[in-house]
Parts: C-alpha cells; sequence; structure tokens
C-alpha cells in the first residue's frame, strides 16, 4: 500500500463523514500550494498525518489524526509541538463543542499544547452537496482572539479553504 493510501485510511476512519472531503475533492485541493497533506512518521513507519493550510496571517491544521493503533503512545503532542516550532505565526484549528468525552478529550489535548478555546459561533460548511454544514468552535495558539480577529479568521476559512465547495 503506497503512503496516500495508507494516511487515506488513517483520514477515513478518524473523522465523521460531515468533516472530511471526497478523495476527488482532497486530489483538487493537492494542488494548492499553500495546503500540504504530511505523513507523520516514526523512524519508516506512518503514525498519521497533518493536513495543514498556510494562509498567510496563520496556519490552519486543516485535518490532524495519529493512528489508531499508535494512540496514546505521545506521538500526538510530539508531533504538533514540532509543528508549533517550526512556524513563527497564529495556529488556528477546529473543533467539536465540548458535548461528549471524546471532543473533551481532544480540546483538553489541544489546551494542555497552549491552544485556547475561542467561544465564538462557528459553522464549518458542508463538504459536499450529500453532507451537511457542521457546528465547530475555533481554538487558537499562542492566544485566545477577540471577535474582530476571530471574523477575520472565519472568513479567511471561509474564503479560501472552503472556496473549492
Amino acid at each position: 500500500m503506497n503512503e496516500l493510501n495508507y494516511i487515506w485510511d488513517i483520514y477515513n476512519s478518524s473523522f465523521p463523514e460531515d468533516e472530511k472531503r471526497s478523495i476527488e475533492l482532497q486530489k483538487k485541493i493537492l494542488k494548492d500550494s499553500r495546503y500540504s497533506f504530511r505523513p507523520l512518521k516514526d523512524k519508516d513507519e506512518i503514525v498519521g498525518f497533518i493536513a495543514i493550510w498556510d494562509l498567510d496571517d496563520f496556519i490552519f491544521i486543516d485535518h490532524y489524526a495519529i493512528d489508531k493503533k499508535y494512540r496514546g503512545k505521545g506521538y500526538g503532542k510530539r508531533f504538533l509541538k514540532e509543528l508549533l516550532n517550526e512556524f513563527n505565526k497564529m495556529i488556528v484549528l477546529e473543533v467539536e463543542k465540548p458535548e461528549n468525552d471524546i471532543a473533551k478529550r481532544r480540546i483538553k489535548f489541544y489546551e494542555e499544547l497552549n491552544f485556547y478555546l475561542n467561544n465564538f459561533s462557528y459553522k464549518q460548511p458542508a463538504y459536499e452537496k450529500n453532507k451537511k454544514s457542521v457546528t465547530l468552535l475555533v481554538m487558537t495558539y499562542p492566544k485566545s482572539v477577540d471577535k474582530d480577529t476571530f471574523n477575520k479568521i472565519k472568513n479567511k476559512l471561509y474564503n479560501d479553504v472552503y472556496e473549492f465547495l
């Protein structure tokens, strides 16, 4: 199995249906120079992946997942710390509302890495016609943002990341 297929399997098993793209849409986005879809490796073994957008004022973590068989072994924090050190700008990501244990644990994971949960209303647009938009929250590193900054982030995501929809 080649790297992209293996990463695609991790992607499909890690996210709810409404929070992921089809392979066709993913291939289209891969052509955008602002976007990168990186394998995360320990030696030669792929343990996960991260998909990011470099959007001038900030880096947007579009998708981030560790393969189920490697979870709980410190890879998530290790690779995210490496990313935080790589870029000298704000990092933005979306999380589900803390309405279940998994979402609460995920938010706590990011908070332990100094991300801030911003409690502003936010909807991720539907990726495709057969999918639903999703109410999410936005987390930012290294600090929280005010309403004006949040609106700039939201508009940039809607116009640049979700323009492909």
